[in-house]
């Protein structure tokens, strides 16, 4: 059975105090990639060994607690998550382009015009999306209500100061 993958974008319509908050989950992502990307280069380079997202991952707890990073406490666990999942593919495509004998680009620091987006993860029900008096909006953990054109979610995105909404969906073929 193939299966269809289709994506809706929606714009947000956020508060300013929900654009400043979505800016700081960004800039935490962009800080933790790089400081991922970092470790798994000085692992390798120290120590000849290879981290994964499952092991940096462990030290997040901790590094939530840290009073010099407890910033990322702000910040919702799925995007951290999601942040190294994004860097361990970002290694798992190098090796494979390597083996295939391709020229392929070692995963690169991103900046702050290169990390765009963040990923929310509905765990446990956290993303919620209602239409009161003909108004759509999501509840998001840590941010709250957050108008929006339509309730389907799944990643935010910044364009230039717009603030829009991804959602994918599988649809299998019968």
């Amino acid at each position: 059975m193939p299966t269809i993958r289709r994506t809706y974008k929606y714009k947000l319509k956020p508060n300013k105090t929900q654009v400043k908050t979505f800016n700081h989950w960004l800039g935490c992502s962009r800080l933790l990639y790089n400081t991922a990307l970092q470790q798994r280069i000085y692992a390798y380079k120290d120590k000849g060994e290879s981290l994964s997202a499952y092991d940096q991952a462990r030290e997040i707890k901790e590094l939530r607690k840290h009073p010099d990073t407890d910033f990322f406490a702000d910040v919702p666990r799925s995007i951290l998550d999601d942040t190294l999942k994004r860097l361990d593919k970002s290694y798992q495509a190098f090796f494979r382009g390597l083996k295939k004998g391709q020229k392929v680009g070692f995963p690169k620091f991103q900046g702050k015009d290169y990390y765009k987006s963040i990923r929310i993860a509905d765990i446990r029900g956290q993303v919620k999306s209602k239409t009161f008096w003909g108004e759509t909006y999501i509840k998001l953990p840590k941010v709250g209500k957050v108008y929006v054109s339509q309730t389907r979610i799944q990643r935010l995105y910044r364009f230039n100061s717009f603030w829009s909404v991804k959602r994918s969906i599988s649809v299998s073929n019968n």
